[in-house]
């Protein structure tokens, strides 16, 4: 049956009616996956847990999505659309003089600002999303899309506050407030945090490292009754559940962890009583790895450099080392760098991981006299961050650490002459 329109034309009510629901469905599934990326991790997904959370039938779920993949790239697809969508409003104000920013250093305090705070749900399922990207080639495509459409906003963007298309590279720029999230968001520093270190070029390092200070025992209950055969256990199931972690796919489970092992799974609550202590114990540990094969790295590579263009080739070698031999290591540490901004117990060893890399960083450029603001550094490892997370994402390109070798010496002499266009204006 059809219902004549205005003008002639006809509809179904029936379609109409099923579009709606349809739309309103997927509409909620979608916004379940966000909250779930955001809550729990990209883990956690599974067809029953959204269809609660949304509340939908699981039939629902599995008619519209074939699997997690699919349930990812609507919700990629539903961000980007929304921070497109604000990234042309906040243009469109600009015009009407009605944004209330002027410069870029003031859109990334904004962006870091409403990222602790407004914005922050949906940092962290992006943060889920890009590291799932590097899993996959299906994902890569799909952080090479979304890349490619934040290049294009923030130049449009760039553009309205004095930076002509050609006057600025966007990528490295993007890299950088990229890699300033995931240092920000992940040691919970409240917005006003975020802006002394943006606008008053405080240092991160003191602030973090109270956070290392602050430290609380890393093993719960008291093992100093512990057999040489039980500590034995316990390192296997914790060696077990860090292997799950690194492999990134599935939530982690006494089952999947006994099996790996060879124990029975009263034997794995026995000495772990909550699936909680063991998947903090493990990531502990593969901090400690990560931290040590960034050290080995170093180590290999050296410090001897007393230029801009030697100080690029070191951090083009920290790049290169942390995308290829380091990969599969450094993503399980990125997200448990992102896990700590659900879980304060884990925010030592990433704030001790981060104050470690700062200094690094800050050595290195105090060679070229680059430290004329205590912010610099800050800048320079989230730059390096960000071109890591932006390989890793889209599985990279074979001229890689040619291309990131370059924009590292060019932020590096900018930072050099204290002209960076993220910092804030030049010091008298």
């Amino acid at each position: 049956m059809s219902y004549e329109k205005e003008g002639g034309s006809s509809y179904s009510p029936v379609r109409v009616a099923r579009q709606t629901r349809s739309e309103d469905a997927l509409a909620r599934i979608a916004q379940a996956v966000i909250g779930l990326l955001a809550s729990e991790g990209q883990a956690a997904l599974t067809h029953r847990r959204v269809a609660d959370l949304a509340g939908v039938s699981l039939a629902a779920t599995t008619y519209y999505y074939a699997g997690k993949f699919e349930m990812i790239n609507d919700a990629t697809a539903r961000l980007l659309d929304a921070y497109i969508n604000a990234f042309i409003r906040a243009a469109e104000r600009h015009r009407e003089g009605r944004l209330g920013i002027e410069t870029l250093p003031a859109l990334v305090v904004k962006l870091l600002k409403n990222a602790a705070g407004r914005h922050g749900r949906d940092t962290l399922a992006w943060f889920e999303i890009m590291l799932d990207c590097a899993r996959h080639p299906k994902g890569h495509a799909i952080a090479r899309g979304w890349l490619e459409a934040m290049d294009t906003a923030w130049t449009e963007l760039a553009a309205e506050l004095g930076h002509p298309p050609g006057s600025l590279k966007i990528g490295p720029a993007v890299d950088v407030v990229m890699g300033l999230l995931f240092i920000t968001v992940p040691l919970g520093l409240s917005a006003d945090e975020m802006e002394a270190l943006m606008e008053r070029n405080e240092r991160l390092s003191p602030r973090a490292g109270d956070m290392v200070q602050g430290e609380v025992a890393r093993l719960p209950g008291d093992l100093t009754r512990v057999t040489n055969k039980s500590r034995e256990t316990r390192d296997r199931i914790v060696e077990a559940a860090l292997e799950l972690l690194m492999e990134g796919d599935a939530p982690l489970s006494y089952s999947a962890i006994a099996a790996r092992v060879g124990l029975t799974v009263p034997t794995t609550t026995y000495h772990f009583g909550t699936l909680s202590a063991l998947q903090t114990a493990a990531q502990r540990r593969l901090m400690g790895q990560a931290a040590a094969h960034y050290q080995h790295v170093r180590e290999r590579i050296g410090s001897v450099a007393h230029e801009p263009a030697a100080i690029a080739d070191i951090m083009a070698d920290i790049f290169e080392a942390e995308t290829t031999e380091g990969a599969r290591l450094a993503l399980a540490a990125f997200a448990i760098w992102v896990d700590a901004a659900r879980k304060p117990e884990l925010r030592p060893e990433v704030a001790d991981m981060i104050t470690r890399r700062i200094d690094d960083v800050r050595e290195l450029l105090g060679k070229i006299g680059a430290l004329a603001r205590p912010g610099n550094a800050l800048i320079a490892l989230a730059q390096l961050l960000g071109r890591e997370i932006r390989a890793l994402s889209t599985g990279g390109f074979p001229d890689d650490r040619i291309v990131a070798r370059q924009e590292f010496l060019e932020t590096l002499l900018s930072l050099q002459s204290d002209s960076h266009p993220l910092m804030h204006q030049k010091l008298a």
